[in-house]
């Protein structure tokens, strides 16, 4: 009896962790470009899609998010939205689109100084 009451807790954490897991995707990179450190990272669960990117660099380099993500509409409908983001050493996040309902898919590409630096594709 207690074989199978452990075996039975076993599985459920076990489907539970896998339960977690699979609704979320996330990817980063850290390295360096013309002698400065950067950090890029992209966060996707059904409700929110994080992207950040530093660059640690105290001149005046151009930062930018460029790509698109999918979500679904609160009419179930699939929309495909593009990103387009720039800033000064650190630029964060995308806004939620109106209608929204669930995020499906991202596919962002980091760029400094219009050099991309990485791609993620994430999906849940």
């Amino acid at each position: 009896m207690k074989r199978v009451a452990a075996l039975l807790l076993t599985l459920v954490i076990a489907v539970t962790c896998f339960s977690i897991c699979a609704y979320a995707d996330s990817d980063s990179i850290s390295g360096l470009y013309n002698g400065y450190n950067y950090y890029c990272s992209g966060t996707l669960t059904s409700s929110t899609l994080s992207l950040e990117m530093h660059y640690y660099n105290n001149n005046t380099a151009i930062l930018k998010f460029q790509g698109s993500f999918n979500y679904h509409n609160t009419g179930n409908g699939i929309q495909t939205q593009n990103i387009y983001i720039t800033g000064k050493t650190a630029i964060y996040g995308i806004p939620t689109p109106s209608n929204f309902d669930h995020f499906s898919s991202a596919s962002p590409r980091y760029y400094i100084d219009n050099h991309q630096i990485t791609s993620f594709s994430l999906s849940v």
